[in-house]
């Protein structure tokens, strides 16, 4: 007949192997995501940022072609388009998807509710629907913001600098693209600082770039390419139209001075895949998107004191545009540049401020004790249990009883004081309830009339 001891010990190994094999099921599963891309293929920056995204999935154990199926749809910079690729996808029943750029969000948004979607490279996803606020994403989206509308009067600072005899300065864009309006807005209300005029320059298609740049040459004008699909695809062209007439340009993404154009401003996009990747790992593992977290890009304010900054970021978020919230006992405070930029808004004594409060409140305090209550209450129905209705060995009694004292008693001060030193007694603590419980397992019962 197996013994009590053995029967424990047999059950301890299965317990440790079962984890480990079902860790090993996971990794051979292959696990399917979409990704619709806006440009082309043959795209030099479309190949940098599928190379950065897969490089990071294979640090993290996603390897491509072994446990991973990654189905690219390349061109999708227009929503309709998108959105029968979308459905064309999802009858490939992924785990996931990855949109980049707004139209591929939108139409992905438009097309399923329930598989969980990560965009990249898109600007105000709160203003454009797509998550409910940056504290709280909820739904089946999360990603990664890359420039803010409020860049508009940089850029236009920046062209002001390269020629500033500069009259006016015009916004390229499709008029399709959801978000062109916000930097629309944006480049408008700086103009007057610049003593510049903002115009719009819309387009359609490629064939009626030249025709706009040329009727822009005709006074001192400056041109902006703000994030849009459309003048990524066709950077190119427009870079050596521009330079043809004489219009100095400012573009968002850095491939515009890599193909022969003047100047850009802005991100390398190919970082926020990396940091895609992770969020993709995260998802596979488990994560839901509306558990996902993120907060505002940094430029905090342009041109209106934070008025712009407060309608984008404050909007169903508590406070101010700032949120902070605690999660599995780690508080985490979402904060962007605190700045003063005389001129540019002033938004950084209100964000030190608020900072201040939050830590005063100590959230993280609130959690601590509550956990300290929760085991305090376990081990003293253990305590009166061990001592009324079941005498045992002594060591587990006084396993728990010490472990309250230093586990709980640690957090409980901590909590109220943050005297750094009482978290050392806290795993100590922790330590004694373990031993407790495990001669509670392992000790006969002792005889009540011995």
């Amino acid at each position: 007949m197996m013994r009590r001891r053995e029967f424990i010990t047999l059950l301890g190994g299965a317990a440790a192997v079962w984890p480990l094999a079902t860790r090993a099921q996971q990794s051979d599963r292959v696990r399917r995501i979409g990704v619709l891309m806006p440009e082309s293929e043959d795209k030099p920056e479309s190949q940098a940022r599928a190379v950065a995204f897969e490089r990071r999935l294979q640090e993290l154990g996603l390897i491509p072609g072994r446990n991973l199926q990654i189905d690219y749809r390349w061109g999708m910079g227009e929503v309709e388009k998108a959105r029968a690729a979308t459905a064309d996808l999802l009858k490939l029943t992924p785990s996931m998807l990855i949109a980049v750029a707004s139209p591929a969000t939108a139409a992905m948004q438009r097309t399923t509710r329930t598989v969980p979607i990560v965009f990249v490279a898109v600007s105000e996803p709160v203003t454009q629907g797509f998550v409910a606020s940056l504290a709280h994403p909820g739904g089946n989206l999360t990603g990664f913001t890359h420039l803010e509308p409020t860049l508009g009067a940089k850029w236009l600072d920046l062209l002001k600098e390269i020629a500033p005899n500069l009259s006016r300065a015009a916004l390229m864009f499709n008029a399709a693209t959801p978000q062109a309006a916000l930097f629309l807005r944006s480049v408008e209300a700086a103009a007057p600082q610049f003593a510049v005029k903002a115009v719009a320059a819309p387009v359609h298609e490629l064939e009626e770039v030249e025709a706009v740049i040329t009727r822009l040459a005709s006074e001192p004008t400056g041109l902006i390419l703000p994030p849009d699909p459309f003048t990524v695809e066709h950077h190119k062209t427009i870079g050596e139209l521009a330079n043809r007439h004489g219009l100095p340009t400012v573009s968002a993404f850095r491939i515009f001075p890599v193909d022969g154009g003047l100047v850009s401003y802005g991100v390398y996009v190919p970082d926020l895949f990396r940091q895609a990747a992770d969020y993709v790992d995260r998802i596979l593992k488990g994560a839901k998107p509306k558990e996902i977290f993120y907060v505002p890009g940094e430029h905090d304010t342009s041109v209106d004191d934070g008025k712009m900054y407060m309608e984008r970021f404050g909007k169903n978020a508590k406070g101010r545009g700032w949120y902070s919230f605690t999660h599995q006992d780690v508080h985490f405070v979402g904060l962007s540049n605190v700045a003063v930029i005389e001129g540019l808004g002033k938004l950084g004594p209100d964000q030190i401020q608020w900072f201040k409060d939050v830590l005063a409140r100590s959230p993280t305090g609130e959690a601590l004790w509550g956990k300290a209550v929760f085991y305090h209450f376990i081990h003293a129905v253990m305590l009166f249990f061990l001592a009324t209705r079941r005498p045992v060995h002594r060591v587990p009694w006084f396993g728990f009883l010490i472990g309250i004292f230093l586990f709980s008693g640690s957090l409980y001060l901590y909590a109220v004081t943050q005297t750094r030193w009482l978290v050392a007694l806290t795993p100590i603590g922790g330590v004694c309830f373990i031993v407790g419980w495990v001669c509670l397992i392992i000790s006969p019962p002792v005889d009540r009339a011995s």
